[in-house]
């Protein structure tokens, strides 16, 4: 059985529709369903977002093409409930394993993202977003680990620590141990949210020098 539960959301305006599982009128939270980023598991909630397409934008393609060119680089321009860029990692060098720090030293790569997201912004009717947050620019690159794509996306100079760490799952963490395995210590994220970054980034050094983390070679 599931409860169907409108949502308003305030940041956007939009709003979106949770199906929330409530066998014998009562809501239950255990389940295996998880997120790549979020220790645990947990019963799932679909969410339904209503009239995202194009909802900045105008159009959920804006420029009104699946592929536009830029200086010389094939991307989609898409408004799905985010102004998005979507570009090939490999066309900018990208393998798609950096970690987001690595990304962020490479000041030839920023430029040229940057450049690309200014005019994005024109295609898109966004207008000057010199100033603004958005459009992102995700580069795609192929999975590592299973899944469809690996991303690393820029939010919109600082790439993501969430959506673009590179780990190993399932990772393990458990609260009475304070202890993880099988998480990228490259990442400035917590991966655990009740922990600060202050915290984390005293555990992952940690981590790393006792090999407790994924062990990868950039770590």
């Amino acid at each position: 059985e599931r409860t169907a539960v409108r949502v308003r959301m305030l940041n956007s305006g939009e709003r979106a529709v949770l199906r929330v599982q409530t066998p014998g009128a009562a809501v239950t939270y255990a389940g295996d369903a998880r997120i790549d980023g979020v220790p645990g598991t947990a019963a799932p909630v679909p969410i339904e977002f209503l009239d995202l397409a194009g909802s900045s934008c105008g159009a959920l393609l804006p420029s009104g093409r699946a592929l536009d060119e830029i200086d010389g680089y094939r991307v989609t321009c898409i408004d799905n409930g985010m102004p998005v860029v979507l570009l090939r990692g490999e066309d900018l060098g990208v393998q798609g394993t950096e970690a987001p720090g690595e990304l962020e030293a490479n000041e030839d790569l920023s430029a040229t993202v940057e450049a690309l997201r200014l005019q994005a912004g024109a295609i898109m009717g966004l207008g000057d977003v010199r100033d603004k947050t958005v459009p992102k620019m995700s580069l795609l690159s192929p999975p590592q680990n299973g899944g469809a794509v690996s991303t690393r996306t820029c939010i919109p100079h600082r790439v993501h620590g969430a959506a673009c760490c590179p780990v190993r799952w399932p990772p393990a963490w458990c609260p009475a141990r304070r202890r993880m395995a099988g998480i990228c210590c490259a990442s400035s994220t917590p991966p655990d949210f009740s922990m600060s970054r202050s915290k984390w980034s005293r555990a992952r050094t940690a981590l790393c020098a006792a090999r407790r983390c994924c062990a990868r070679p950039d770590c």
